[in-house]
């Protein structure tokens, strides 16, 4: 078996593949949409190495919040009904996902953190001045990363057929 384009595309970015000749390469055939995705959506190890520190704090945070979250689930878990505790993990579920993308250094992580920390502060659990700064904290540094790590003109187009 193959190895898949995921794989391929992070490969050739560690040995120093431009985006551009990654995409002509593999991108042939049924394999466009896909090889453009993870182009797109991936970063070069130099990029990697440069936020590290950054992304490491995000991920300390959003792991500290996903704890605090399951705490509170836990805690409330004779009060409220077992329905009630499942609809509670979505945000939990949701959070995991988010810190493995951004762990991985892929672009949706960083914007989808982007829009659950901001959405975040609808909550009326969230209004206190404490949480309020950490939801802001997220949110800016995903957005910084976002916009440092993946700027407009390195995201690649499609191509017309």
């Amino acid at each position: 078996m193959s190895k898949s384009i995921e794989k391929e595309v992070e490969e050739l970015l560690t040995q120093g593949v431009k985006k551009p000749d990654i995409y002509r390469k593999l991108g042939t055939g049924d394999d466009k949409a896909k090889v453009l995705f993870y182009v797109n959506n991936m970063t070069t190890p130099a990029m990697k190495n440069k936020y590290q520190y950054l992304n490491f704090f995000i991920v300390l945070l959003l792991t500290f919040v996903t704890a605090k979250k399951l705490i509170a689930i836990l805690v409330a878990l004779g009060i409220t009904g077992l329905m009630m505790t499942l609809l509670n993990l979505i945000v939990p579920a949701v959070n995991i996902f988010v810190a493995r993308e951004v762990l991985r250094f892929r672009r949706i992580g960083y914007q989808f953190l982007v829009v659950i920390s901001i959405l975040s502060l609808i909550q009326p659990e969230n209004h206190v001045p404490q949480e309020m700064t950490i939801f802001v904290m997220l949110a800016a540094v995903a957005a910084f990363l976002y916009f440092k790590i993946y700027p407009n003109d390195a995201i690649l187009q499609k191509e017309a057929d």
